[in-house]
């Protein structure tokens, strides 16, 4: 049962309509009963993962002022309706405690002064597609509905506080503003990413440039000197012993094991698979991984620091095996998530900017304010990995820094 602070989130609301068009009916519900129809809806990508009605309810964020639920758009008459759109939404009556959820801390922490820095200022908070891991939103609705989904976001917001649609790549949060034309468009985070090239790990190393090249190929040949193999398995309640045992410290092995035993009990148990590193046959790290559609999306990373360090376990595991993974099932991206961007820009990845449309600023919000956030961001980001980071990225990180202005 939700506290009464929250409560006023359920209230019922007249079905918006779509003039000139099939009747949209929208509703709300809590994210425990969203139906598993979501899930069609979903894009079949690395980033169709996060969106998707096992990712939320497996990760809602356990705040204890926040509310999840989720809009669901549906269009045609009462015998046979068809899901549309589905809009994933929290409610906080309070700043979330999470800094990657709280706007006062995305965004008003980059501003050199002023109320706008402090939680009070932002009040009561509706966030549109985040949860609490993954941090990447993309619409859940069929690319020719996105009308769909804009409206199920407008019927998501309260006529009180702050919302923000967090976490969307540039093309995303282009083609997003059309709907939302006087939403300010945010610099927020980044992720890295990478695309397969070539049909082989020698067609892809190929396609790197040379020190890329030339640094994965030691690692590979130093890890081959090593003894060490490397093998995809199915994530089950057998193997949890054995990875538990992989963290150095009793605390470490409970928590990773939770996490474990949690999405094998989730409904993202059929899709979590591990890449295994072993020597003479015993595990010695370990990849937690989630396929989706055409996408691998690398999740936890584990390395046994009494057994290794020698071997190239770490950036193999990090790196060259979700990619050998990814080319033998013919998949066409691997998402390397937030953090540890310097590791993973040396081996090939790409720095993928994330943006968040303010569809709701708090009070006083100007361009100005804008501005100056999406220059700090863009600067920190340039300062932080521009001898890494790919021509392109780096000139587009340079022209945000320069006119504070949105750029993809």
């Amino acid at each position: 049962m939700r506290s009464a602070a929250v409560s006023f989130y359920e209230d019922a609301r007249e079905p918006a309509r779509r003039p000139g068009a099939d009747e949209v009916r929208l509703s709300m519900a809590p994210l425990r009963s969203a139906p598993a129809r979501w899930d069609e809806l979903v894009p079949r990508t690395a980033a169709g993962l996060f969106n998707g009605r096992a990712w939320h309810q497996t990760h809602a964020d356990p705040d204890a002022a926040a509310w999840h639920g989720v809009v669901l758009g549906w269009v045609g008459g009462a015998g046979r309706p068809s899901l549309r759109t589905v809009v994933p939404v929290g409610h906080y009556d309070r700043a979330p405690t999470r800094p990657m959820l709280d706007p006062s801390r995305l965004f008003g922490s980059m501003l050199r002064g002023g109320r706008l820095r402090t939680a009070e200022a932002w009040g009561r908070v509706t966030l549109i597609g985040a949860s609490s891991a993954g941090y990447r939103t993309v619409p859940v609705c069929h690319p020719d509905d996105e009308h769909l989904w804009a409206r199920a976001v407008e019927y998501a917001i309260p006529d009180d506080g702050t919302a923000a649609i967090l976490y969307l790549d540039g093309p995303t949060a282009g083609r997003l503003t059309r709907y939302f034309p006087r939403a300010p468009l945010i610099l927020t985070h980044a992720r890295t990413t990478m695309r397969m090239q070539g049909s082989t790990f020698e067609e892809h190393l190929a396609a790197l440039p040379r020190s890329r090249r030339t640094l994965a190929q030691r690692e590979e040949r130093v890890f081959g000197d090593g003894a060490r193999v490397i093998k995809v398995v199915p994530l089950t309640a057998a193997l949890l012993p054995d990875l538990a045992r992989l963290h150095p410290t009793p605390k470490e092995a409970t928590s990773a094991e939770r996490e474990l035993r949690r999405y094998l009990a989730s409904p993202l148990a059929g899709s979590a698979h591990v890449i295994l590193c072993t020597h003479n046959g015993a595990p010695i790290g370990y990849r937690l991984v989630f396929q989706h559609g055409d996408g691998l999306v690398a999740h936890r990373i584990t390395v046994d620091p009494r057994r290794t360090g020698h071997f190239a376990e770490q950036p193999v595991l990090q790196s060259h095996a979700p990619v050998r993974m990814c080319l033998a099932r013919h998949l066409q991206e691997v998402d390397f998530g937030v953090g540890g961007f310097t590791d993973k820009l040396r081996r090939g990845a790409r720095l993928l900017p994330l943006w968040s449309l303010l569809v709701r600023p708090p009070v006083g919000w100007t361009a100005r304010h804008t501005r100056e956030v999406n220059r700090r961001r863009a600067g920190e980001l340039f300062d932080a990995y521009a001898p890494d980071m790919d021509v392109d990225d780096l000139a587009l990180l340079r022209l945000i820094s320069q006119t504070g202005m949105f750029a993809a």
